[in-house]
């Protein structure tokens, strides 16, 4: 079974912001979910897109299949290393805060009889 992405982070910031527990951990999550979605944006222009390289980094060329409009996004490469380097920072973030939940959760569970 597969779901789209945007779809699985709206299902994470829904659940995860019904159980944690400040409102500075309710923003960090929505902050890092941003981040993943704006990634996903990236990489759906070029899987699904046109890449033109070039010497500047090149450019994609990608129709929205929300409003069929055409969209050429300019120096690829640098924006797909840059968010390939905050992508790791991202993950760690995602992983910090959500294991956080996990460990507490499990520390608070006592064990079934």
């Amino acid at each position: 079974m597969t779901h789209d992405f945007a779809l699985l982070c709206t299902a994470v910031t829904t659940v995860y912001s019904d159980v944690l527990k400040t409102e500075d951990e309710k923003k960090l999550l929505k902050k890092l979910i941003s981040q993943c979605r704006a990634m996903n944006d990236t990489r759906v222009k070029v899987v699904h897109g046109q890449l033109f390289p070039a010497d500047d980094g090149g450019w994609v060329s990608h129709r929205s299949r929300q409003n069929l409009k055409l969209e050429n996004t300019f120096g690829m490469a640098a924006l797909q290393e840059k968010q390939a380097q905050d992508g790791v920072g991202t993950f760690i973030g995602l992983q910090d805060l959500l294991s956080r939940f996990l460990y507490e959760d499990a520390a608070t569970t006592t064990p079934a009889k």
